[in-house]
């Protein structure tokens, strides 16, 4: 299921939402961002395609447990970075160990598809 792209007008509300919380410890949680832009339902998936929408037009925007922030200094992007690769690592060795037991079970070579 594909999901619309932010608008560049969701995108620069985001940024400004976001001036008020530059560095890490200025973090502001997800469900509070959410509801402070009206996100609704799909309120935390915009979030993330609002930060991916941002970084893709240079900003600096940043999360993790403490919420989403601009990065104050490099230490703070590179701990964003590190997390961001870790969920990858996660990601691709999970995708990995299923594509091992599906070959077990279905036989070496075996196209594993969506069924559809």
């Amino acid at each position: 299921m594909k999901h619309r792209t932010p608008s560049q007008e969701e995108i620069e509300e985001f940024i400004t939402t976001l001036q008020d919380h530059i560095g890490r410890e200025n973090a502001i949680v997800a469900r509070d961002l959410v509801d402070k832009m009206n996100l609704g339902n799909e309120g935390a998936r915009r979030l993330r395609a609002l930060a991916h929408e941002a970084n893709e037009q240079g900003y600096l925007v940043c999360s993790g447990d403490a919420g989403y922030f601009i990065a104050r200094d490099p230490d703070e992007v590179e701990e964003t970075i590190g997390r961001i690769e870790s969920q990858a690592t996660e990601m691709f060795n999970r995708a990995r160990q299923l594509r091992a037991i599906a070959a077990k079970r279905f036989g070496e070579g075996t196209q594993i598809g969506l069924g559809l």
